[in-house]
């Protein structure tokens, strides 16, 4: 079973380090079990978290992180996710962020809120299950 979870305060700053990020950054992982599939580094200032940095063995589990992340500061009543990463910009852009200039942003209200992009008025899919183009 996949479960995301707050990483402790060493592996957050040993990926940190391997990320190249020169600070300690907040960090979530996945694991399968005993073993870390993925990671996700960032930083949460003000209204908005900065996502840094992720790695994650396949598509579904960077999404589940990303959104993971970004849940934990929307539900610290944060208002926008940033990221100026080029790595994890398609990723970004098949969860619906916007491109302005050199990052990737969004709403998080927005983000939590809006209807499944299926086109079905009244889809109950959850919104991690309408993520088509993240697990392509």
């Amino acid at each position: 079973m996949l479960s995301i979870l707050a990483a402790a305060d060493a592996d957050a700053r040993r990926l940190s380090l391997e990320a190249g990020i020169d600070s300690p950054a907040a960090c979530m992982v996945a694991q399968d079990g005993e073993e870390t599939v993925g990671w996700v580094l960032y930083r949460t200032e003000g209204e908005q978290i900065d996502l840094l940095s992720a790695r994650a063995k396949d598509n579904p589990v960077l999404d589940g992180l990303l959104r993971g992340a970004m849940h934990t500061a929307y539900l610290r009543n944060m208002r926008y996710a940033v990221c100026r990463n080029p790595q994890l910009f398609p990723a970004l852009k098949a969860l619906r962020f916007t491109r302005r200039g050199e990052e990737y942003s969004c709403s998080l209200s927005e983000f939590f809120h809006r209807p499944c992009h299926h086109g079905g008025k009244n889809c109950i899919k959850a919104e991690f299950l309408c993520s088509e183009k993240i697990r392509k």
